[in-house]
């Protein structure tokens, strides 16, 4: 990565010398620093895939025993904005938020 050849020819000059320990400590500091990005990346890609796992589990375990078309109950009406076809397990209003049984 920041060789200068296999040692026969170096560089002379001061500037030549500067030259090449800035490319060294360059690329010293810089693959890291690309490595845990990469890293990083992997790990919240897992996170994010477990979560998805777990939500994913989540809704199937709800719904377990329930017929989807029944869920929604087009006789529940909210008493603020008269908004119809609520979940029949819902407390609050999909429209508005306001309380739909007192």
């Amino acid at each position: 990565l920041t060789t200068v050849g296999f040692g026969d020819i170096t560089p002379i000059t001061l500037q030549g010398k500067l030259v090449v320990m800035g490319s060294i400590l360059t690329g010293v500091a810089v693959i890291p620093a690309q490595a845990a990005s990469l890293v990083d990346a992997l790990f919240e890609f897992q996170e994010e895939k477990r979560k998805a796992k777990m939500m994913k589990n989540t809704l199937r375990t709800r719904l377990d025993g329930y017929e989807t078309d029944s869920m929604i109950d087009p006789r529940i009406a909210c008493p603020s904005c008269g908004r119809r076809s609520h979940r029949d397990d819902a407390l609050y209003c999909w429209n508005c938020g306001s309380t739909l049984w007192q």
